[in-house]
């Protein structure tokens, strides 16, 4: 895509100026040798109203030479770009407290001075303040072009919140910064699903979450979560489509901190009893009625995912189907805590069996 010089034919405004020589006559277009800004009070400024505020990242001016005259003497030696919002006429241009100096040159000898600014803005107004004219007069100031050029549009997101379908914040790894691309977070076994709020620095970007399309600053369709690691890409694509950027978004859901069942189990007499607990589902707490005769019992856990650590009465770590050693209960009741912890991820449960 070509550049766009907004300053072209836009409404421009000076210090001063020798007729015919007006400020319009330097965003025309034209380097015909008639067809410039002719300044004889310097300081001086010339002032181009672009009529809304633009995101900018490159100027030019260029000089009488461009135009015929002798190089360098009949260029600018020394002025500043400058840029304002706050502007509310042509009175007002006058007012350097309205404006914000964008760019510097000095000591100039060239035709053409054509400068990138060091990062992209976004004003109404451009002025070109000269306070060192022509080098072979440096009281007169003239210029065949004022250029201002629109920046390309952003493929940046200047937010993005991850959420669960609660619409409860999840914290990202790092802290979100629009030129970081890469983020971690960790989510809990409960949570199958996320989404994602990208707010763009344009509001013409076109953003895709997970390969579907998502509105600017409103949450995402959801996102499915298994088990492990989710790469779930955010494009964002320029509204002029000359640049696009990809955050992505790593979610671990942890595997399932719940167990299924768990066998207590006890001697009484000569042959062993289990007494099978199956687990509800949200219920953690259980008793178990066993003889008051009864002096110790075994543990055999069963969690869905059977790689997970399995801390049984505080001291013995288990897995899955494995038989903790005795432990011993007493008349009345008898709390054995058992805590489960996921082998991916971050999450954990405990439950306890009381023993009647």
């Amino acid at each position: 895509m070509s550049a766009i010089n907004l300053a072209l034919n836009r409404p421009a405004y000076s210090s001063s100026s020798v007729l015919p020589y007006t400020a319009g006559r330097a965003v025309n277009g034209s380097t015909a040798p008639t067809s410039r800004w002719l300044c004889c009070n310097l300081p001086g400024w010339i002032c181009v109203d672009l009529g809304v505020a633009y995101r900018v990242n490159r100027w030019i001016i260029r000089n009488m030479s461009t135009a015929g005259w002798a190089s360098p003497d009949y260029n600018i030696v020394d002025f500043k770009l400058q840029g304002s919002n706050t502007v509310t006429d042509e009175r007002s241009m006058s007012n350097s407290a309205l404006w914000t100096d964008l760019d510097t040159v000095t000591g100039n000898s060239l035709a053409i001075v054509d400068h990138t600014l060091p990062s992209i803005v976004t004003y109404r107004y451009f002025r070109m303040y000269v306070s060192k004219g022509l080098r072979c007069n440096t009281k007169l100031a003239s210029a065949m072009e004022l250029e201002i050029y629109k920046a390309p549009d952003s493929s940046k997101l200047t937010n993005l919140v991850l959420n669960n379908t609660a619409q409860q914040c999840i914290v990202m790894q790092p802290t979100f910064n629009m030129n970081t691309t890469a983020y971690t977070a960790t989510v809990p076994y409960d949570t199958a699903s996320v989404t994602l709020t990208p707010t763009a620095e344009q509001g013409n970007a076109i953003i895709k979450v997970n390969g579907v399309a998502a509105t600017n600053g409103q949450p995402s369709a959801p996102v499915s979560l298994n088990v492990g690691s989710n790469a779930i890409p955010v494009q964002v694509t320029a509204g002029d489509s000359t640049s696009q950027t990809t955050y992505t978004v790593t979610v671990t859901r942890a595997s399932s901190p719940y167990l299924t069942k768990v066998d207590v189990t006890y001697k009484s007499g000569k042959s062993p009893t289990t007494q099978t607990i199956d687990i509800i589902t949200g219920q953690t707490e259980y008793n178990c009625d066993i003889p008051n005769t009864i002096t110790n019992v075994t543990i055999t856990p069963y969690s869905q995912d059977t790689s997970a650590a399995i801390l049984v009465n505080g001291d013995q770590n288990l897995i899955s189907g494995e038989t903790s050693s005795s432990i011993p209960v007493v008349v009345g009741t008898t709390r054995i805590p058992i805590n489960v912890t996921s082998s991916i991820g971050v999450d954990s449960e405990e439950y306890g069996i009381t023993i009647v």
